[in-house]
């Protein structure tokens, strides 16, 4: 005599494999895997996008506090009482 919880597992298994075995139920899961796997690529894809956004906003800023510091250095060199 099989435990409960072994007829219950036994059931889980049977579904699994009628439903995988279902065309229906598995375009359905095809779908669903290359839907997520499509918005995984895109948020991918736009997380590269914005880190390359900010280096590059981190250089420009990098490059105005270099220029105003330099701007700086040479308006007192031109007029030393500045």
């Amino acid at each position: 005599m099989l435990s409960a919880a072994v007829r219950e597992e036994d059931k889980k298994i049977r579904l699994e494999t009628s439903l995988a075995n279902n065309p229906e139920t598995s375009l359905a899961n095809r779908k669903l895997d290359y839907t997520e796997t499509f918005w995984r690529n895109h948020m991918d894809s736009v997380k590269k996008q914005a880190r390359r956004h900010v280096d590059q906003l981190g250089a420009d800023l990098a490059y105005i506090a270099m220029a105003d510091i330099f701007r700086i250095s040479w308006i007192r060199w031109e007029n030393p009482f500045f």
